[in-house]
């Protein structure tokens, strides 16, 4: 039963080290896709028999919490990243709407008084 746990993690460690080089190049389909498989890994390893000594042995082995760190902080940079050029894009968008509104305000107003 262990070497299933451990065959399970490690395909879990790969994932996760995929998922960093898709993040890495802006692949965000790969990455999604990616998440998916790994939460099925996730799946498959609750439905083992295992020890929480096991566990953790191999958890700690494979180093998977600082993949999982990694994976953690670029996900969180990326999205600071995304919500950036959001904000700038709205802020863009917002202005020019601003100068079309006023100018075709003007323009009405300099046709009345001709």
């Amino acid at each position: 039963m262990m070497k299933n746990l451990y065959n399970e993690m490690q395909s879990y460690k790969n994932i996760t080290v995929d998922m960093i080089g898709h993040l890495e190049n802006d692949d965000i389909e790969g990455f999604e896709d990616l998440l998916g498989k790994r939460q099925e890994i996730i799946g498959i390893i609750d439905k083992l028999d295992y020890t929480e000594d096991e566990f953790t042995s191999i958890y700690n082995e494979l180093e998977i919490q600082r993949l999982q760190k990694r994976c953690d902080d670029m996900m969180k940079r990326k999205l600071k990243e995304a919500k950036g050029e959001f904000v700038k894009t709205s802020d863009s968008l917002n202005i020019n709407r601003r100068y079309y509104n006023n100018s075709s305000v003007d323009s009405i107003f300099v046709n009345k008084k001709i």
